[in-house]
């Protein structure tokens, strides 16, 4: 008959180690899950949808000074907005590779969108309403800011312009 072999601490280190190693990899492979695309690409789909259209497009200090961060730390994006202090739609795109900079941006987005739905609370229905379903998406490199009735068709499509 034969003896079953009991497994000792430096076998059951090793299988350890490999489990460890296993995961690191699946969630290296699987994080970010996008591609870099130029931001040409992403703006020629983005201002096909007929509600991005008609907004403006403004630049990244634009951008930087509405939403109070640094314009530099932005590698490349977009920018929508309308000049009416009234309508809330907005739309913003950024390529950020630094993971630093893409967290203050991303820090900025939140702000913002916190301190104009509370500026709305309690008279502008439409845009408090609009506001509190704003969306803030992050997908690699990549942060998507958006306000608006479409916000849902505008971040599938952002979200399908990287992939």
């Amino acid at each position: 008959m034969r003896q079953r072999k009991q497994l000792g601490k430096f076998d059951i280190l090793q299988y350890m180690i490999m489990a460890a190693l296993l995961v690191f990899m699946i969630l290296m492979l699987t994080r970010g899950n996008s591609k870099v695309v130029p931001i040409e690409d992403i703006r020629s789909k983005m201002s096909a949808i007929p509600s991005v259209s008609e907004l403006s497009e403004k630049d990244m200090s634009d951008a930087g000074k509405v939403f109070s961060f640094d314009a530099d730390l932005v590698d490349e994006g977009i920018y929508y907005r309308v000049d009416d202090i009234m309508n809330v739609n907005e739309l913003l795109i950024v390529r950020i590779e630094d993971d630093d900079n893409r967290g203050a941006v991303h820090d900025a987005m939140e702000s913002y969108l916190k301190t104009k739905t509370e500026s709305f609370d309690g008279y502008g229905t439409n845009q408090f309403g609009l506001l509190s379903n704003g969306v803030i998406t992050e997908k690699g490199q990549y942060l998507f800011f958006g306000v608006s009735e479409d916000v849902l068709e505008w971040e599938s499509t952002f979200l399908k312009s990287i992939r």
